[in-house]
């Protein structure tokens, strides 16, 4: 199969488009049919050596994809050939290699179908950058988002995640009166903003809905 290799740790920039055997599924493992890649910072950094990951080279960058589904593991239940899936953030395109290729093993756990209401691109870039912005609301700000709040206290703000990010969640957008237009949707983290405490109960009865899925 043909692949981006990184054979040094001296930057994106020397990547070059090499030949290499194509992959073969072990154990709880599942191949994919490369359709789209994403090339995130990380990446950038890991190919500088500014990443706490060293894997050996030649190395193939790529932590986010989306491909259909060649050969998995007997014993992988979550996935059929011909499936498309999106690639979540794991060991892919860090210390194994990644979807800047066009075939990639990916662990079974770390693959999902597509979520209702998304592009095959869309999904394709946004399992770590979605991470990325979770962790800088509630690891990296100053001072840190709270663990735990009323729901639907003013001034509140939430980023309802699912599994890896990418589970049910609510959408909520102001009104000019300062209340909320609430509505459910399914596929994505989206972070909410509330500006009346009178749209609490509103909120409650989202979550409720939630819940019983």
């Amino acid at each position: 199969m043909r692949a981006w290799l990184m054979d040094s740790y001296d930057g994106v920039e020397h990547l070059r488009l090499g030949e290499v055997t194509d992959p073969q599924p072990g154990p709880a493992q599942v191949l994919l049919k490369v359709r789209f890649a994403a090339l995130n910072p990380a990446d950038a950094f890991l190919a500088r050596g500014m990443y706490p990951a060293r894997p050996p080279l030649p190395h193939i960058l790529g932590r986010d994809g989306v491909g259909d589904v060649l050969a998995m593991d007997s014993g992988v239940e979550n996935a059929r050939v011909g499936q498309t899936v999106a690639v979540l953030r794991g060991s892919t395109g860090v210390e194994a290699w990644g979807t800047l290729a066009e075939k990639v093993l990916v662990p079974s756990s770390h693959i999902v179908p597509i979520p209702k209401g998304w592009s095959v691109e869309e999904i394709a870039g946004a399992p770590l950058v979605f991470l990325t912005a979770w962790q800088a609301l509630t690891q990296w700000s100053e001072p840190p988002a709270p663990a735990s709040r009323r729901v639907g206290a003013p001034g509140d703000r939430r980023l309802r995640r699912g599994r890896h990010g990418l589970g049910p969640a609510w959408e909520i957008d102001e009104s000019d009166s300062g209340g909320v237009v609430s509505q459910r949707r399914e596929g994505y983290a989206h972070i909410t903003r509330f500006t009346s405490g009178s749209s609490t109960h509103r909120v409650k009865a989202l979550a409720k809905d939630v819940r019983r899925q």
